[in-house]
């Protein structure tokens, strides 16, 4: 089959821009990773970036390598793996696609043999095995997602209180195999688990500040078409054609949205008739802010009722048992009186447990003595206190 080198480039960007959402890595890091997959350690990701322009590989197994790649981190679904394929000059990509997708899901993507840093303070956690506490929560919005209709559920928080660490383990957990958890990480919450569609949506990604592009990008991840041009009404249609499987909207960040134009009052009344009349109780919306829904809606002018189909779940501090096994899984231990004081300094709240356990354990690394490590933490954890001290207790 004859290649089309403008309609691979195009795909093959998309698949990029879909894992840099998902992974929330710059797309040079991105680029570095799949060209050091396909074995080319000098100057790879100049490779991927000359694909980019419309280049096709020249050999196949290269194509279907790198189509592999794209798969397993998120890229691609089928519908979209097979047009990477066809545009990159695969002559029959239906045995991959077979492979590939046995059974309607990507295989998981094998991990490189290295291990998860014990503390994670600069960025959302995304690693299961590296999330620790909120079981009362998980274990309320799992069991609203068990059966159908499936429940809209808002995660309320002030900034840092782990939100968007939250979203991430909702979507991930059930379908981590036990070899990549800790030992006894629970993973069951749903039964039939791979059934489940996730899409995770960050409106700070400036993607999303058109809406058309966050309608064609929940489409393609259902594997649905998406008509030109891609309206509300059209996306609504499409949509009430079925379902394939349940499925929940995560929204990142709302505050965001209601910041934009594009988000108004239209397109959240749309969205209440998606989850109330068009998908018959199977698709549901999990949605991340700092305040109650209708607040923050109030607060841009944009109340809608919408937003009145939610059931809130407050994050505050973890419990004490929570904060300590987040505490013990540090590489060396850490004495008893160095454990409370950690406790006591951080009320529970996971970024400050992290940051004082990550300036307690580089100061046993570095073999340094006294107690300056505690200062050190301090200075770490001031900058947050201001943002954490407000919000309410659970």
């Amino acid at each position: 089959m004859a290649s089309s080198p403008d309609q691979f480039a195009y795909w093959l960007t998309q698949a990029i821009h879909l894992i840099k959402a998902k992974e929330r890595k710059k797309i040079e890091t991105i680029q570095d990773e799949l060209a050091y997959a396909l074995g080319r350690d000098k100057g790879g990701a100049a490779t991927i970036g000359y694909w980019r322009k419309g280049n096709v590989p020249a050999d196949t197994r290269l194509l279907e390598h790198l189509a592999t790649l794209l798969v397993q981190r998120g890229g691609l679904n089928r519908r979209t793996c097979e047009q990477f394929l066809r545009t990159g000059g695969h002559a029959r990509p239906e045995l991959l696609l077979e492979s590939l997708f046995q059974s309607g899901n990507p295989p998981p993507l094998p991990r490189a043999a290295r291990a998860l840093a014990p503390f994670v303070t600069q960025q959302p956690i995304t690693e299961p095995a590296q999330f620790f506490g909120r079981e009362r929560e998980c274990s309320r919005i799992f069991a609203w997602w068990r059966h159908s209709p499936l429940h809209n559920v808002a995660i309320i928080g002030p900034r840092h209180s782990g939100r968007t660490s939250l979203l991430h383990y909702l979507r991930t957990i059930n379908t981590t195999p036990a070899r990549h958890l800790r030992p006894g990480q629970r993973h069951d919450w749903l039964p039939e688990a791979d059934r489940y569609r996730w899409i995770y949506i960050d409106f700070f990604d400036p993607r999303w500040h058109r809406r058309d592009n966050l309608l064609r990008y929940v489409l393609a991840e259902l594997g649905l078409p998406a008509h030109e041009p891609c309206t509300l009404e059209s996306f609504i249609e499409t949509i009430s054609n079925g379902l394939p499987q349940p499925t929940i909207i995560m929204l990142d960040e709302l505050g965001a949205a209601l910041e934009m134009a594009e988000y108004d009052g239209d397109f959240w009344r749309s969205m209440r008739a998606l989850v109330t009349s068009v998908t018959r109780g199977a698709l549901a919306f999990a949605i991340a802010a700092l305040d109650d829904l209708q607040t923050l809606a109030a607060g841009f002018g944009k109340t809608s009722p919408f937003f009145n189909l939610f059931t809130s779940v407050r994050l505050g501090p973890l419990t004490s048992d929570e904060a300590r096994a987040l505490i013990a899984v540090s590489p060396q231990t850490f004495a008893p009186d160095d454990s409370n004081w950690i406790l006591i300094q951080s009320q529970g709240w996971p970024i400050l447990v992290q940051l004082l356990c990550q300036a307690r354990l580089a100061a046993l690394e570095e073999e340094v003595g006294g107690e300056g490590w505690k200062a050190d933490g301090l200075a770490q954890i001031n900058r947050y206190r201001y943002l954490l001290d407000g919000a309410p207790r659970q």
